[in-house]
C-alpha cells in the first residue's frame, strides 16, 4: 500500500516524465515502415509521389509496450483497459516469457500525435498513472518499460523478446517476489543549525568569546560562528544521510540514490537531501518500513522529513540498455 498518495508521486515524477519528452521524440523518429529507405524523422509512413509526408491512417494500430512478465494468460486475459482505454491489455508471448502490451492507433500515437500528447500535461499526469496501474495490477513480476515505449509490430516486439532472452529471464529472476520503494528526505536547515549550535562545543566556544568582547570585536566573531555553523550544518547533514542511507540499504536487496529534485519540482519548501530507491523482498517490506518509521523519529528534532512510497514497479533496477534495446521499427 502506498504511504503517499499516487497523485503526489506522479506529480513529483512528472519532471523526469518531461525530461524524457525529448528522448521519446529522437526514439520515436526512428518508426519506419518496413519496406524502402526510412523516412524523415517525426514520419511514421510516407505515400504517393509527393514530397510532403502524411499521416498514418486512422484505422492503423502500433504496439505499446508497459513491461516484461512471464508468461501467464491467466494475468492478462484481456480484460484490463490499455492506456487508450478502448483497446485491451493482452500478451505477446515468446517461450516462456511475454511482452505486455495494448494496441494504440498510430494517428495518436505516432510522431506527431504523441509529441502533442506528451506536451500536455494533464494527459501525460492520467496517462503515466494507467501506466503503472497496469504494471501494478495482479501483483506479477515484470521488468517496467519507459512510459510511451512504442514498437510499430507485434512482430518486432516478438523480435524484441528473442533478442534479449536471456536478459530478460535473468532479470526476472532477479526481481523475483521484490518490488521498488523509494524514499525522499527533506531538511530543514534553520531547524538543524539551531540544533548544531546547541551540541557544538567550537560554537558553544565563539558564543562565549562574544560575550566578553567589544560590539566590533563580537561582530566579527558573529560572522565567525555562522561560518563555523554552516560548515558544521553541512558536515552534520552529510553524515545523517550517509547513515540513514546505509541503515535502508541493511533491509534491501540493492538500493540506488537518485539525483536530487529542486524544491520547485518535489512540491517542498524544504531542501531534498535524499533521493533513493530501494528493492525490498516481499518478507522484508515490514522490517524495511519499520526501520524507516525509526530513522524518521530519531531525526525529526534535527530538522528531518521522511516521505517513503511504495511499492512501485521496479524502474531503477532494470538495466536501462534493456529499454533502449526496444527497435521502434
Amino acid at each position: 500500500m502506498h504511504t503517499a498518495t499516487d497523485g503526489e508521486h506522479l506529480r513529483q515524477e512528472i519532471a523526469a516524465i518531461s525530461e524524457r519528452i525529448a528522448e521519446n521524440e529522437r526514439a520515436l523518429s526512428r518508426l519506419r515502415p518496413s519496406t524502402a529507405a526510412p523516412n524523415p524523422p517525426g514520419v511514421l509512413a510516407a505515400k504517393g509521389n509527393g514530397d510532403a509526408p502524411i499521416q498514418p491512417a486512422a484505422e492503423e494500430h502500433g504496439v505499446y509496450l508497459y513491461g516484461i512478465a512471464g508468461q501467464d494468460p491467466s494475468l492478462w486475459p484481456g480484460e484490463l483497459p490499455g492506456i487508450d482505454p478502448d483497446l485491451p491489455v493482452f500478451q505477446i508471448p515468446y517461450r516462456d516469457i511475454c511482452a505486455v502490451v495494448s494496441e494504440v492507433p498510430l494517428l495518436e500515437y505516432g510522431p506527431v500525435g504523441l509529441k502533442a500528447k506528451l506536451n500536455n500535461m494533464q494527459w501525460v499526469l492520467s496517462a503515466a498513472q494507467s501506466h503503472e496501474d497496469i504494471l501494478m495490477s495482479n501483483g506479477a513480476t515484470i521488468i517496467p518499460m519507459r512510459f510511451c515505449t512504442i514498437c510499430h509490430t507485434a512482430t518486432s516486439v516478438q523480435e524484441v523478446l528473442a533478442r534479449y532472452y536471456d536478459r530478460f529471464v535473468a532479470a526476472l529472476a532477479r526481481l523475483d517476489g521484490k518490488q521498488e520503494w523509494a524514499l525522499k528526505v527533506t531538511c530543514d536547515r534553520e531547524q538543524l543549525a539551531r540544533r548544531v549550535e546547541e551540541t557544538s562545543d567550537r560554537a558553544r566556544e565563539l558564543r562565549a568569546r562574544m560575550a566578553q568582547q567589544s560590539s566590533g570585536v563580537a561582530y566579527f566573531l558573529s560572522k565567525k560562528l555562522e561560518e563555523v555553523v554552516a560548515g558544521e550544518v553541512e558536515r552534520a547533514c552529510a553524515a545523517r544521510i550517509e547513515y540513514i542511507h546505509d541503515r535502508l540499504s541493511g533491509q534491501a536487496d540493492e538500493s540506488v540514490v537518485n539525483p536530487l529534485q529542486k524544491r520547485e519540482t518535489a512540491g517542498r519548501s524544504e531542501e531534498m537531501v535524499l533521493n533513493a530507491a530501494y528493492l525490498v523482498a516481499q518478507g522484508q517490506w515490514d522490517a524495511f518500513r519499520a526501520e524507516m518509521a525509526r530513522l524518521a523519529e530519531e531525526h525529526r528534532e534535527m530538522g528531518f522529513s521522511f516521505e517513503l512510497t511504495g511499492p512501485w514497479p521496479p524502474y531503477h533496477f532494470v538495466d536501462n540498455e534493456l529499454g533502449e534495446g526496444i527497435d521502434h521499427e
